[in-house]
């Protein structure tokens, strides 16, 4: 049976090296197949105007052409409409998102991960050790 597709938003915080993207890019993509979805892309949201209009318009165009509706996040601080309507699967990601006075990625309360009923009660928080 194919796997269900899915899509994938970070936000990095400004300056993240291109070693937290891709670490960001690979967990995403990882939780995914862990959560039994094939992610078709990841978004890089990164806090330049311009970058991150043409993101978000390429992540619209994925969804609507691809009739997505779940997507896994890290690092948001805001939530782009077109990701509204979608089952969201938060995903912790150190080195994402805004960061402290210190230089620390802040965390931050979001609600809860949205999930159809039919899917399991299992919750993504990241890469950590252990199995499954």
């Amino acid at each position: 049976m194919p796997r269900p597709l899915a899509v994938g938003l970070v936000e990095h915080h400004t300056g993240a090296s291109e070693v937290a993207r891709s670490r960001a890019r690979t967990v995403l993509s990882l939780m995914g197949g862990r959560e039994g979805y094939c992610l078709v892309e990841v978004f890089e949201l990164e806090g330049v105007p311009g970058l991150d209009r043409a993101a978000l318009a390429g992540l619209r165009e994925v969804i609507e052409r691809r009739e997505i509706t779940t997507a896994f996040v890290a690092g948001l601080t805001t939530l782009p409409d077109c990701l509204a309507d979608l089952t969201l699967i938060i995903v912790s990601v150190p080195g994402t998102g805004p960061i402290d006075s210190r230089g620390l990625s802040c965390p931050r309360t979001r609600q809860p991960a949205r999930r159809h009923p039919n899917e399991g009660n299992s919750t993504a928080d990241g890469l950590g050790g252990g199995g499954s």
